[in-house]
């Protein structure tokens, strides 16, 4: 936990040279084959009522919450390094992305180059990879297709963006699983 608040209190100050920095413009054929629509109010409910679901679900199970937070602490710092080291322009039809709990977080500017890769996308992921059971991963399956689809719709990142996040956020869970074993052999399939 000393981990994720340390990084996030740096995160206002890296966002901040994110938005400074040049970067490229990739060509992206499906993003130009999509219309771009204002979608910030579903893909806000879409992020947070799983993580939301999550915390409360771990007063059942708390080693869910401790595999949330640890698999998410290490997609913050890959997530960083990837940011880091690609610099993109965001895309031309981008619609920014209004959300109330991501601007404090980002110290109050909107952020547009957080590209490589997608956030919203790895987290809703994680929690997929995180939550043991059958209906709870169908419906957490069903949230990442539809952020997916939002993201895309308001050109928020590049569709390798969002391609990306999926195997980040599985090796990111697949380590947390050998990090912080389950009790009764859950992590056999995070």
């Amino acid at each position: 936990m000393a981990v994720l608040l340390s990084t996030a209190s740096q995160m206002p100050a890296f966002f901040a040279y994110l938005e400074a920095r040049p970067g490229a413009l990739l060509y992206d054929p499906i993003l130009n084959a999509l219309p771009s629509v204002d979608l910030s109010g579903p893909i806000f409910v879409l992020i947070y009522a799983p993580v939301v679901y999550a915390i409360v679900r771990s007063l059942l199970t708390p080693t869910v919450l401790i595999h949330f937070l640890t698999g998410y602490v290490l997609l913050l710092l890959t997530r960083i390094f990837t940011l880091w080291i690609t610099p993109l322009d965001p895309p031309l039809a981008l619609v920014p992305l209004v959300d109330p709990l991501g601007l404090v977080l980002y110290g109050g500017i909107p952020v547009t180059r957080d590209l490589f890769f997608s956030g919203h996308t790895a987290t809703a992921f994680l929690i997929y990879q995180c939550l043991p059971s059958k209906i709870e991963k169908r419906v957490s399956g069903a949230v990442v297709v539809l952020m997916v689809i939002g993201l895309l719709l308001q050109h928020i990142h590049y569709a390798v963006d969002i391609v990306a996040a999926i195997p980040f956020a599985y090796l990111c869970a697949k380590a947390t699983a050998k990090l912080i074993p389950l009790a009764g052999g859950q992590n056999e399939n995070p």
